[in-house]
């Protein structure tokens, strides 16, 4: 493969997850059982890409005899853990303050004037 171009496995993943995504808008405005037929397809598809990414295709045009350290591995690891969990403590702290608030309901007559307010 030319350097540079995409290689069919993406391609294919694409749209995969294309249709994948498209099913689940679409069945998910249905009703009944049929509306969790989109999570089934995203389920679906996200198992075929983890089996396409784990599976080895076979062994690497590019290995060389030499091994390269990464002295850097612990310390990069750790600002990601550590922005991956401040990013879930922000999320759930948002869907405390924002989401989960109660929708109270108001009259649209005043109690003063008996009359419609715009």
């Amino acid at each position: 493969m030319a350097e540079g171009t995409l290689g069919t496995g993406i391609i294919i993943l694409a749209v995969l997850w294309s249709v994948a995504l498209l099913l689940a808008v679409t069945l998910s405005r249905l009703d009944g059982a049929i509306s969790y037929a989109g999570i089934g397809a995203v389920i679906v598809v996200l198992i075929i890409t983890l089996i396409l990414w784990f599976i080895p295709r076979g062994p690497d045009p590019n290995y060389k005899d030499y091994v390269v350290y990464d002295s850097m591995y612990i310390g990069r690891t750790a600002l990601i853990s550590f922005c991956g969990v401040m990013l879930l403590v922000a999320l759930v702290m948002f869907a405390m303050t924002h989401l989960f608030e109660p929708q109270l309901a108001t009259s649209f007559l005043t109690k003063a004037a008996g009359r419609y307010v715009d």
